[in-house]
């Protein structure tokens, strides 16, 4: 039997999963197995995901910062959106070795609406050769003139969305 345990998302913690074993003894036809264990970290990710929220027609952009681990060094070598439908991203200069990477997200969206996207990192690294950031775009449309002079709802533009 060969079990394999997820744990994307626990680094650093410690990790709890249970798995059922059916088996053919008609006294125990299922077990279950408890899998524990601490998750060592690869690399530090800030935010762990972006919400990028505000008004269309305004800039909206955030940054993600990524420091390897120095057990596990490795580099960014390209930054991607997996559709770029509604987002851009940048890899920006790394000027140090041990400085953390810096990548910037842009919202593109220009109308209303909603979005997730996802931003690939492609790194050196053979034991994760592709870290990924889950992206949340909420654009409202932009204040009318009635809601500038307090009859409609409005908010401030980039409200809600994270700042490094």
């Amino acid at each position: 039997m060969r079990v394999q345990v997820n744990t994307r998302g626990y680094g650093g913690g410690k990790v709890h999963k249970q798995i059922v074993v059916i088996t053919n003894d008609p006294n125990t036809p299922k077990l279950r197995l408890g899998i524990s264990g601490m998750v060592e970290k690869f690399a530090s990710v800030q935010p762990r995901y972006l919400r990028l929220f505000g008004t269309a027609g305004e800039t909206i952009k955030a940054t993600v910062t990524v420091k390897p681990e120095k057990k596990y060094p490795f580099k960014v070598v390209a930054a991607r959106a997996r559709t770029g439908k509604f987002i851009h991203v940048r890899l920006m200069d790394h000027p140090e070795a041990d400085s953390p990477y810096k990548i910037e997200v842009e919202n593109v969206r220009r109308d209303a609406g909603r979005y997730v996207d996802t931003v690939i990192l492609k790194t050196d690294s053979t034991i994760r050769p592709e870290l990924t950031i889950n992206v949340f775009g909420m654009i409202r449309p932009p204040e009318s003139a009635a809601g500038k002079n307090g009859s409609a709802a409005g908010g401030k533009a980039g409200e809600g969305h994270d700042k490094n």
